[in-house]
């Protein structure tokens, strides 16, 4: 089975298979490793609205919503996104989805909420 190898923005490498994507949540990914972030917000959205999204897809919906510009959207994924992982143990991508939260309130020159989320990355690592 192909399958196409693309870097997830602070989580990692990962793998997705290159047939047509079927269900909302697919042609999500799909779209955002085409870099279509318009159109993977849409979708990561309604995917959502059909269950929950895992901690990777909301580390995607945030990036999404960054190149979209909806930076307080952005900040909300992530912020699940650090919550999800924080739950599952991977706490290496806990820290690195509150270094992206941190990064995004710099964008907003919200100097000490950007802090407060450096040291919680760093009390993980």
């Amino acid at each position: 089975m192909g399958g196409r190898v693309w870097f997830e923005p602070y989580v990692g490498f990962r793998q997705v298979r290159t047939e047509a994507p079927q269900s909302t949540l697919d042609r999500a990914r799909a779209a955002a490793i085409a870099n279509r972030w318009p159109q993977a917000m849409e979708l990561f959205t309604a995917a959502e609205a059909e269950a929950p999204l895992a901690a990777s897809d909301l580390s995607i919906l945030g990036e999404a919503a960054w190149w979209t510009g909806q930076l307080g959207a952005a900040i909300s994924a992530r912020e699940r996104a650090y919550s999800a992982h924080l739950a599952a143990g991977d706490l290496h991508r806990a820290a690195a989805a509150a270094l992206a939260v941190a990064n995004d309130h710099v964008h907003r020159l919200e100097s000490a909420l950007a802090s407060g989320w450096v040291r919680r990355a760093s009390r993980l690592l």
